[in-house]
């Protein structure tokens, strides 16, 4: 018997952008293919049809996607012998300011569908920041 998990339309949005990245680039078996087909669908039908969400789902997606291919990058970088431990805490800057933006877009997801109990209040998440690239301080 399956069962509904209720859940915030911004975590819907944010697992199906998940979902559908997992299903585009991983490689596995026929199975498991089809359960990441399953996810993206499933989840697809709990977005709300709306261009203003659809958007920011789409946003979400794509920022995934970025995150996923710096922390590809850290972990390649990471398997090198000596490793450019500069190079890693650049990417490592990149992906937090990857996770301000995805905050902020599931935050404006939470107004868009008046569920603002939901809004993510990280601590300096949310609001993205100019940093400075050397020493990775806000300014």
């Amino acid at each position: 018997m399956s069962q509904s998990v209720i859940m915030p339309v911004t975590e819907v949005c944010d697992r199906w952008a998940i979902a559908r990245l997992k299903l585009e680039r991983i490689v596995c078996n026929h199975e498991k293919k089809a359960m990441l087909k399953a996810a993206v669908e499933h989840y697809a039908v709990g977005i709300p049809d709306s261009p203003e969400i659809q958007t920011l789902a789409e946003k979400l997606y794509k920022h995934h996607g970025e995150q996923w291919d710096v922390e590809q990058a850290i972990y390649e970088e990471a398997k090198l012998v000596p490793y450019d431990a500069d190079k890693i805490a650049g990417y490592s800057i990149r992906v937090r300011e990857l996770n301000e933006i995805r905050v902020a877009l599931k935050n404006q997801i939470s107004r868009l569908v008046d569920q603002q109990e939901h809004q993510d209040l990280r601590s300096n998440y949310g609001v993205p920041q100019q940093r400075n690239t050397v020493s990775g301080q806000s300014t």
